[in-house]
């Protein structure tokens, strides 16, 4: 049985399950939870819906001063995670905009629809302020479509993720429609939820296929694979609940899976993890090798009669028999472009913020090496054994070349002693506090990215040695001699 009998169903109930499964991949699903607080160790709070959670990671959807935003938290920083109701009314309505310039008006006969363009990567190009903003804008003004024209091939997870929460949000209150020119990855976080998909020519659409050779990167994204591997888990169960194929489920999953699906003369399709011995190459419709994940192409899904479009948003209503297809206004571009020129802006911000940072850093940790530098020059300076000393001895002319006339210092001499070890100490206790600053600096610097000054571990050696030569010099202050 399995996935033979399965793909024998209607194909547009393979593809929703293919996307449903190929944005498991490349974006973490949110988990089905009503409410939740994540309290941390240090005692902080946050009220709002957990997304992702491993053994490693928790990723909840909460609000910053009525901000809405995902925050990560790492579980060694977790004290509990609390299943809570939370008031009603917590995230609030976004309001919506008054009708754009140049609206068309309803009238008898017509079909209004939004044009929302997806185009470039996410969290470089396409952001998700802008679909909340038009979910809004289509359910107060009655317009009843909304098209999304899909040309991108990845970027952002976080990005991605918060568009899947606010599509999963609003999704029934309009019918949601996708024109594929390519939507591999991440943008899959718009296809899963809408009602029909249409792929262009030379379209593709599913996973994302990661070569990462560059071990720093596959060190960065472990944990982030972990919760996505956790979360596939979770889909691939709800997809099996809901009678979709395993096979297919996993060849969107899990690179490991290979896939070939074919249509018999009679019509069916079937599949296996390999073609039959023998079968010509061009009888295959789908085919996945160890190593990659499924992806469907224009041509594929016309061959396995998946709905597909020669033209644009424009030409959508012909093809699914709607009268009076109309675009309401240009609103849904022209928000797309409002939202990501705020967050180009707010990221020149950040970026600014960021390299003011560096700046800082780098010319604090100059200053503060100098400090270092300096202060163990001028306590080496003011070393008092570096220093000639009169002694009574030599004072009165008694040259008995020993005992304890000869080695007694003066008072002079006592004061001076005491003066230089007080000079040596102050210097040194201030390349204490340049080398205790330079270690906070360095730190930071770590974390901007940057070359610390000092190699790991140096600092406190120089730190404890000059604690000790602090209190050699200090037991040896009231020193009358030798």
């Amino acid at each position: 049985m399995g996935l033979s009998n399965a793909l024998s169903s209607h194909p547009r109930a393979i593809l929703g399950g293919l996307l449903l499964i190929a944005f498991a991949l490349e974006v973490l699903q949110p988990l089905v939870v009503d409410a939740d607080v994540v309290v941390l160790k240090d005692g902080r709070r946050y009220e709002g819906t957990i997304v992702a959670e491993s053994t490693r990671a928790v990723v909840i959807y909460t609000k910053f001063d009525s901000v809405r935003t995902a925050a990560t938290f790492k579980m060694d920083d977790v004290k509990s995670v609390e299943r809570k109701a939370l008031p009603d009314g917590f995230f609030g309505e976004e309001p919506a905009d008054a009708r754009a310039r140049g609206a068309k008006a309803h009238a008898a006969g017509q079909t209004l629809y939004l044009e929302v363009p997806v185009v470039g990567e996410f969290g470089t190009d396409v952001f998700s302020g802008g679909f909340r903003k038009i979910f809004t804008y289509a359910r107060r003004h009655g317009i009843g479509h909304i098209v999304f024209t899909i040309d991108s091939t990845g970027g952002n997870l976080d990005e991605a993720l918060e568009i899947y929460r606010i599509f999963k949000r609003y999704r029934g209150s309009v019918k949601l429609h996708a024109v594929v020119k390519n939507c591999l990855g991440d943008p899959l976080s718009v296809a899963l939820w809408c009602d029909t998909i249409l792929l262009q020519p030379g379209a593709r659409i599913g996973g994302m296929n990661r070569k990462v050779t560059d071990v720093s990167k596959k060190l960065a994204g472990e944990e982030e694979e972990i919760i996505r591997a956790q979360i596939a888990e979770d889909v691939v169960a709800d997809m099996r609940r809901e009678g979709a194929a395993d096979d297919v489920v996993r060849a969107m999953l899990d690179p490991a899976q290979t896939l070939a699906v074919w249509k018999t003369e009679a019509g069916k399709f079937l599949s296996d993890f390999a073609a039959p011995e023998g079968m010509p190459k061009e009888e295959v419709l789908l085919s996945v090798g160890e190593g990659e994940v499924l992806q469907i192409s224009h041509d594929q899904a016309k061959a396995m009669g998946l709905p597909t479009l020669s033209g644009g948003a424009a030409d959508l209503g012909k093809a699914l028999g709607l009268e009076g297809w109309t675009l309401e206004s240009g609103y849904g571009k022209s928000m797309m472009d409002r939202a990501t020129a705020a967050a180009k802006k707010r990221a020149a911000a950040a970026a600014a913020k960021f390299e003011r940072a560096v700046e800082r850093n780098v010319s604090r940790r100059e200053t503060t090496d100098r400090s270092i530098s300096h202060n163990l020059q001028k306590a080496a300076e003011w070393d008092p054994s570096d220093a000639d000393y009169g002694t009574y001895g030599s004072r009165w002319g008694w040259g008995w070349g020993g005992g304890w006339g000869g080695v007694a210092f003066t008072k002079a001499s006592q004061r001076r002693w005491r003066n230089r070890t007080d000079a040596s100490v102050h210097y040194l206790k201030r390349a204490r506090r340049a080398a205790t600053s330079m270690k906070k600096l360095d730190a930071e610097a770590v974390k901007l990215g940057l070359e610390p000054t000092y190699e790991d571990g140096v600092l406190i050696q120089m730190i404890d040695d000059f604690k000790v030569r602090m209190k050699n010099l200090v037991a040896d202050r009231n020193k009358r001699g030798r």
